[in-house]
């Protein structure tokens, strides 16, 4: 488990809502429609990112995940977690920090001159 890119995890090893409404959002009919109202009430999972952990097999429920401050993108079960994986993690992790802060700046300033045209 905590492979480099939990997202994909959470979606290999999702829960079956999880499943479902990934694959129903990229399926061009309503074919899943039906199964995303049965499911939609399950307890949605998420991947923890730290490779050692051993809480339910790297699973926790999404509400509880805790986020990386810095690149926002990994999760962890807990604080301890996230100490155990920070050596690991903060190679990654300023990296996608730059990115996603270069990826908001544009997107505010096309925002801005979008709400600012006359």
């Amino acid at each position: 488990m905590g492979s480099e890119n939990c997202k994909v995890d959470d979606i290999y090893l999702g829960d079956i809502h999880t499943l479902v409404k990934f694959y129903r959002r990229r399926i061009p009919c309503s074919c899943l429609d039906e199964r995303y109202e049965e499911v939609k009430s399950t307890t949605k999972m998420a991947a923890c990112c730290n490779r050692e952990c051993n809480f339910h097999n790297g699973q926790v429920e999404r509400k509880k995940t805790m986020y990386c401050s810095g690149c926002r993108i990994a999760a962890y079960c807990s604080v301890g977690c996230q100490k155990a994986d920070w050596s690991r993690h903060k190679l990654d992790c300023h990296s996608k920090a730059a990115i996603i802060a270069e990826f908001e700046a544009k997107r505010n300033i096309l925002h801005y001159k979008h709400n600012n045209t006359y």
